[in-house]
């Protein structure tokens, strides 16, 4: 036999396996992707398998354009890739968000690249090559090919862009439109199906710079920005659950008065810490898993109403260290750096299994 002959018997069993493996996994997390998890480093797979068994149907991860193309020349998935590889085994919906600008384009990562012509043809590359690798027909599925193909279909573009922390010099909605015009047009190019979320956006900090979600969201429609979303990202972090519901509703509120009826709202980040003190967004175990419980169920009730589509708690895990400007931040997982669960775990396992 020849090794042509071969290689494309070889292709074909292959094939059979990977349908049979595929079906296997997806049947694994069934039900509608409405809960979900942020990753802030790749999991285990153990800990993929207790998302599925705890009713996780949706991973986001960040696919930072530093990490990626850190030189210019040529592109490293190699983190990337380990996020993909354990959400297709394990039949969860990837959310990627594109993020970051590396050094040689710009000074500050979180300044956009907008300012010339080179920074937005870099971006355009970085976003087609992003689509190149995990969406239909992605050289990933064709380099991994015992791997379940599940391609990319929804890219998130940047991330809390309403805020001076993640927006250089500072927020700007006409700039953010410029930004998913740019995005939408590439991805679109590559795959017409494919869905564009807004960032998420918080209530934010108006006294040191930031715009409102909802304002922001107002803005953005008036730069002509419509044409270039499908989904509206929210991160309605808030000491209280009524100024988490707060913000959902003002959000649909300016999706609805600005004539883009039928775009829904996911939650793609929320939670609380459960540590003690260091401010009103800590609540400890007991009392973030009770803060779990209300938005989760908030969001549940608000599927049809408010349509929210999406809930995702951030992170899956602590990461056992408390940023400067975020004393909440590293008690904020589902489980405990060592892989122990939280009460908040349980509450999560409760309500999505349901």
């Amino acid at each position: 036999m020849l090794p042509v002959a071969r290689l494309a018997l070889g292709a074909l069993a292959a094939a059979v396996v990977i349908a049979a493996n595929g079906a296997a996994v997806r049947s694994a997390a069934q039900g509608p992707p409405f809960y979900g998890v942020g990753l802030s480093e790749p999991a285990s797979s153990g800990d993929y398998a207790r998302m599925v068994s705890g009713g996780v149907r949706t991973v986001r991860f960040v696919i930072d354009w530093r990490q990626v193309q850190p030189r210019g020349a040529g592109y490293r998935w190699r983190l990337a890739d380990r996020y993909m590889r354990g959400a297709a085994r394990h039949g969860l919906e990837a959310l990627p968000l594109l993020f970051a600008t590396p050094g040689w384009v710009a000074r500050n990562y979180i300044r956009p690249p907008l300012f010339s012509a080179r920074a937005r043809k870099a971006w355009r590359s970085f976003v087609h090559a992003a689509v190149a690798r995990f969406g239909p027909g992605g050289s990933f599925w064709a380099q991994n090919p015992t791997i379940p193909y599940d391609p990319v279909h929804s890219w998130q573009i940047w991330n809390e862009q309403n805020s001076p922390d993640f927006w250089a010099p500072g927020p700007s909605p006409s700039q953010y439109a410029q930004l998913l015009k740019i995005s939408a047009g590439t991805i679109r190019a590559t795959d017409p199906s494919a869905q564009i979320i807004l960032g998420g956006m918080f209530e934010g900090n108006v006294s040191y710079g930031a715009i409102l979600s909802w304002r922001f969201l107002a803005r953005l429609y008036k730069a002509g920005a419509a044409p270039y979303f499908d989904v509206v990202g929210a991160h309605p972090y808030s000491p209280k659950i009524s100024g988490y519901e707060f913000q959902i509703r003002r959000l649909e509120a300016a999706i609805r008065r600005h004539g883009h009826r039928g775009t829904p709202i996911w939650i793609d980040e929320i939670g609380w810490g459960s540590g003690h003190g260091g401010g009103p967004l800590n609540k400890g175990p007991e009392g973030q898993a009770r803060m779990l419980r209300r938005a989760f169920g908030f969001a549940a009730q608000s599927r049809r109403r408010l349509d929210v589509q999406r809930i995702l708690w951030y992170p899956w895990r602590d990461s056992g260290h408390t940023p400067v400007k975020c004393a909440f931040c590293g008690r904020t997982g589902l489980r405990r750096p060592d892989g122990s669960p939280k009460p908040s775990w349980h509450a999560f396992r409760r309500l999505a299994l349901r």
